[in-house]
């Protein structure tokens, strides 16, 4: 990109953005990455962010994209992202590590992005931390086909290092203590997902590290496909899975279908390049109930209901069974019954499977749905 927009302000590296096709990589793209600067958003220290995608190959058009950032100081983290000047919403990811995310776009090809992206994301770094030191790599999907129908991911060639000098009393202002924190949890019947990795224990430490990224990232794109405010999304980590409470207020007949469609999605992106060993697949429970916050996490029989349901042997078995498919979901029976019955297209509820999920050592037994994704 011989003319960078001024919003990019110094060039930093550019990159193909490419994808696999017959088992060869083809260039989908490009990027150009910003050179990373430091402002100050409400006292605080802001990482300001830019990057900006060429144009892909004549048929085709970005539908999402996926900005990763990893700080070289795992005590370095961010507390908060977000879009600045006429940019997407999107979907801001790993706050409690010495890496995070941003993702905009949806997975399935129906809506183009634009080609310019800036994010401001709040860090809180060490004290007496000088500089802030890491790597940057934007990933896209790429709509294809004669009816831009299919969707391909494409991983940035080169993954450019940065490096920027904090002033002094920037690196001290955030508070060493804080977290990203969603809007506070209101007593309410909310939506509750639970997802876990189909035998983490397979994992060495450097390969479950890798893993745990690729799942929360997976979530966190699903969740975006689906249009969901990631800002009213409670979660809590369990290494190998997550536990989310979704914000009040969705139309579910048009979010549950979007996560399961952005679920397929994100897991066939994530596991394009990745060997048999490395693949993920998981297993995913909906339902939804009263549920309030307490001292010490989430009170209601929901936020258990979900867990039996994703422990459960009838969803276990059908991941099992399907040994092709990335990931099985179970819904308990009021879920399906009020939502997924009444979708205009027939094919959605005809895809589950009405079984009996049991758990007698946890006294737990009701009727619920699974669905496993057949192969597009």
């Amino acid at each position: 990109m011989d003319d960078a927009p001024p919003y990019l302000g110094e060039v930093l590296a550019t990159a193909d953005l490419t994808g696999r096709r017959s088992g060869k990589r083809v260039r989908l793209g490009g990027v150009t990455y910003g050179r990373p600067q430091l402002g100050r958003s409400s006292g605080q220290a802001e990482l300001l962010l830019a990057f900006a995608l060429a144009p892909p190959p004549p048929g085709t058009r970005y539908t999402a994209c996926y900005l990763r950032v990893r700080f070289d100081d795992p005590g370095v983290r961010a507390v908060s992202a977000r879009p600045l000047g006429d940019g997407p919403p999107g979907s801001f990811f790993g706050s409690d590590s010495g890496a995070f995310g941003w993702f905009a776009g949806r997975l399935d090809g129906s809506e183009p992005i634009p080609s310019g992206h800036r994010l401001g994301a709040v860090i809180a770094a060490p004290p007496g931390a000088g500089e802030l030191t890491g790597v940057l790599r934007v990933d896209a999907t790429v709509a294809t086909g004669a009816y831009l129908t299919r969707s391909r991911h494409a991983c940035a060639s080169l993954h450019p290092a940065f490096r920027v000098r904090l002033a002094a009393p920037a690196a001290g202002h955030a508070d060493q203590n804080s977290r990203f924190t969603p809007e506070p949890i209101a007593a309410g019947v909310r939506l509750c997902c639970a997802a876990d990795v189909e035998r983490f224990s397979r994992f060495r430490n450097p390969e479950a590290g890798r893993a745990q990224r690729r799942f929360v990232e997976l979530l966190a794109r699903a969740r975006g496909h689906a249009r969901i405010e990631e800002t009213g999304v409670h979660t809590q980590a369990s290494g190998d899975g997550q536990f989310a409470v979704l914000p009040g207020g969705l139309d579910e007949a048009s979010v549950i279908p979007q996560l399961i469609e952005g679920l397929r999605i994100a897991l066939a992106e994530v596991n394009a390049d990745l060997s048999t060993h490395a693949r993920l697949r998981i297993r995913v429970a909906l339902d939804r109930g009263h549920i309030a916050g307490g001292a010490n996490g989430w009170i209601g029989d929901v936020p258990i209901a979900v867990h039996r349901l994703l422990d459960s042997p009838a969803v276990r078995a059908a991941l099992a069974e399907h040994a092709e498919a990335d990931f099985a979901l179970i819904v308990s029976d009021v879920v399906y019954g009020d939502v997924i019955a009444h979708h205009d297209d027939r094919s959605l509820p005809e895809s589950f499977i009405k079984v009996n999920a049991v758990l007698p050592a946890k006294n737990f037994a009701q009727p619920a749905w699974v669905h496993v994704p057949r192969r597009p």
